[in-house]
């Protein structure tokens, strides 16, 4: 996971700090669509909260995969194209 996003004591997980903008972003959000008529629960708000720390954290590892491969096959073929 990007050293930015992960969290200081559990490098697996997202930061408390990327949660809470999060929730901020969420909170006005729900004051958005209910100011427009549309109800949404607590208990709605918060899966759509992890909803959406599970795709950044998701995002970032296929980021990640992809470097590591990109990063492999480059440095196979300059040791290839070196050799000869």
């Amino acid at each position: 996971m990007n050293k930015f996003l992960a969290s200081s004591t559990d490098p697996n997980k997202l930061s408390l700090t990327i949660k809470g903008v999060l929730g901020g972003v969420s909170t006005l959000l729900l004051l958005v669509l209910t100011s427009v008529g549309v109800n949404i629960t607590s208990g709605d708000l918060q899966i759509v909260i992890d909803g959406i720390g599970d795709f950044i954290v998701a995002f970032f590892g296929l980021l990640s995969t992809i470097a590591i491969v990109y990063g492999g096959c480059r440095k196979i073929y300059y040791q290839i194209k070196n050799r000869s």
